[in-house]
C-alpha cells in the first residue's frame, strides 16, 4: 500500500489518532527516513495506491490475484 501524493500522505498521517497504547504515531520525518532507506523488491509486488477509489483498488488486486 502506498500513497502517490506525498502531501495527502502527510495530511493523513498528521491527522491520524489511534488508541494504541505504547505505540506512538510516526512523525513525517520518520516516514521520510524509512522512504530513503527503502530498497525495492526484486519481484514486482502488487502495488495499491490509496489515492484511487476503493472499488478500483479492489478490482486491481483481484485481477492481479487471478493472473
Amino acid at each position: 500500500m502506498r500513497c502517490s501524493d506525498a502531501a495527502l500522505h502527510r495530511r493523513r498521517l498528521e491527522a491520524r489518532r489511534r488508541p494504541l497504547v505504547g505505540l506512538p504515531e510516526p512523525t513525517w520525518a520518520q516516514v521520510e527516513d524509512v522512504r530513503r532507506a527503502y530498497a525495492p523488491w526484486a519481484a514486482t509486488p502488487v502495488q495499491v495506491d490509496s489515492v484511487r477509489p476503493l472499488a478500483e483498488l479492489v478490482d486491481h488486486v483481484l485481477a492481479r490475484l487471478s493472473a
